[in-house]
């Protein structure tokens, strides 16, 4: 059983590192991109006309916004620090 766990240990830390990698190549975390396809969704289903009963429109846009927001908060200082090395003044 000792074993098990073992592995179950190691599954779990290499799927955090999965995830983690993945963060880093794209810029998002998977929260975010469940997210953004949710609301593409229900863009797109907008555009079809297809009437839309969800009640969670609202906070959908609002979860992702705040994620969103979240990232640009992590990007804005790396973006910042890349234009000082460059000699870009003003930014």
């Amino acid at each position: 059983m000792g074993f098990r766990f073992h592995l179950k240990e190691i599954n779990e830390l290499n799927l955090s590192q999965i995830n983690s990698r993945r963060e880093t190549e794209t810029g998002l975390s998977e929260k975010t991109e469940l997210l953004l396809s949710r609301y593409s969704y229900q863009q797109q289903r907008m555009k079809n006309g297809v009437s839309s009963e969800e009640s969670h429109k609202k906070p959908l846009k609002y979860l992702l916004n705040n994620e969103l927001r979240k990232l640009c908060k992590i990007l804005k200082p790396i973006s910042l620090i890349n234009y000082r090395k460059e000699g870009i003044v003003g930014v």
